[in-house]
């Protein structure tokens, strides 16, 4: 996997290092588009996964989607260059702002992710985008 982009992640508690990395998307033979990622740490095999989309840029953004999922199931408190911890780059919400900032408003963000899909499931919003 030829990496597009590198971040390598610290554990707060133990200093070892997480490395996430990517790979430019591509279009596949059926028209859709991949752009794969992994994160890797000493010691542990490596999953790649990909981002897919119906073009580069879609791709491109699940992917770093995925990558802030993957790192938010993870039980340890990650950094990046020293910031807060907990703070890897890898948010919706821009991280500058500070960790507690960016805690409240993905929590919001992910509340009203919920109340949405209920209500797409009521059948309050029509049919979701893209379907037949």
């Amino acid at each position: 996997m030829k990496a597009l982009a590198t971040r390598v992640l610290q554990d707060v508690e133990t200093g070892a290092e997480l490395v996430v990395s990517m790979v430019a998307p591509e279009e596949m033979s059926d028209g859709v588009w991949q752009c794969r990622f992994c994160l890797a740490e000493p010691g542990v095999v490596a999953v790649e996964e990909r981002g897919m989309g119906s073009d580069a840029f879609q791709a491109l953004a699940l992917a770093l989607e995925g990558i802030r999922v993957r790192l938010s199931e993870r039980s340890r408190s990650l950094t990046w260059l020293g910031m807060e911890p907990g703070l890897t780059g890898f948010h919706r919400v821009n991280y500058a702002f500070g960790r507690k900032i960016v805690d409240e408003l993905e929590a919001h963000i992910d509340r009203r992710l919920e109340e949405y899909a209920a209500e797409c499931a009521a059948g309050l919003h029509g049919r979701p985008f893209g379907a037949p």
